[in-house]
């Protein structure tokens, strides 16, 4: 195992003929907001089923905070999860679910309760029933048991399902200040793809139960960004061009002989007219966008290079 606080390697796991996890390797590494993107029956929820130790893998090793194999349940006692719904009793108020899980995790210092209350924004909700609790608060009550206890790493599962754009932004922030302020390394799924692509600092893709491609926000971003394409006569001259007259254009050469420029930084005319008054002819130029649902779908299908 490397330094990752999250590791797994080659992690499988089958249902009859099912096999919703086939071969996973993900690295999650500290201080990291890492997010786990799949559709529906991708294989989301299992792996971090099999991390929290819900479920046991068929295949594979699992390492939390350098831990392995007997030294796996203390290591997940730095971990905090909310996988799936919010587990909390309905007829109880807000404190005394936490407090329950406070006394049930053995931790002493009943002012613990208070400290994750205030921290997730419920302390004027302190009193309600769970039962009375919309679904957004019912989302902060599931961060609230799973932050109990000071956790390392909280692995939460879909948490931003269900929540109206207020919700998800709040929520978003809430995640944004537990990672920086607390240190706190996160890892949650989601099929949300817009709303990861706010929040997560590295991704892993998920399809069909195998891992297609772990990416960090700055590779993401390159690959995402607009670009324009164009099809020259030349595209080694122009090429050569491109880095004597606009050296600070971010372009590649495609394996269909076209050059491609990452976030533009001139009209397209501009690129035109340094091919045609250099002898370059120019076959083709299109503007492209692409979003993280666009890239997602595209290694997906098998695809290799934006």
């Amino acid at each position: 195992m490397t330094d990752c606080v999250i590791q797994t390697r080659g992690v499988s796991k089958t249902y009859g003929r099912l096999k919703a996890l086939d071969g996973v390797s993900v690295n999650v590494r500290r201080g990291e907001i890492y997010g786990l993107i799949g559709d529906n029956g991708a294989g989301k929820t299992t792996l971090l089923k099999a991390l929290v130790g819900h479920i046991w893998p068929d295949e594979g090793d699992i390492g939390i905070l350098s831990c392995e194999g007997r030294q796996l349940c203390a290591a997940r006692r730095q971990v905090g999860a909310m996988i799936e719904k919010v587990g909390a009793f309905p007829n109880l108020s807000v404190e005394k679910n936490i407090e329950y899980c406070r006394i049930l995790k053995g931790i002493p210092d009943r002012k613990k309760t208070a400290e994750v209350i205030e921290l997730v924004g419920l302390a004027e909700k302190a009193g309600a029933r769970c039962s009375q609790l919309s679904m957004g608060m019912k989302q902060r009550l599931g961060l609230a048991i799973a932050l109990i206890g000071e956790p390392q790493i909280l692995i939460l599962d879909e948490p931003i399902n269900g929540l109206d754009p207020s919700g998800i932004h709040e929520f978003r922030e809430l995640l944004h200040r537990l990672n920086t302020q607390k240190n706190i390394t996160i890892l949650l799924s989601s099929h949300i793809l817009s709303e990861l692509q706010q929040t997560a600092t590295t991704f892993g893709f998920l399809a069909g139960g195998r891992l297609i491609e772990e990416i960090s926000i700055q590779k993401l971003t390159e690959k995402c960004a607009d670009y324009i394409e164009i099809a020259l006569s030349d595209v080694e001259k122009y090429a050569a061009l491109l880095d004597k007259n606009f050296g600070d254009e971010n372009y590649i050469v495609t394996p269909e002989k076209k050059v491609r420029i990452y976030s533009p930084r001139r009209k397209p005319y501009e690129y035109s007219r340094l091919a045609a008054e250099n002898g370059v002819l120019v076959g083709g130029l299109e503007s492209h966008s692409r979003s993280l649902e666009d890239y997602y779908m595209h290694i997906k299908e098998g695809g290799k290079n934006a």
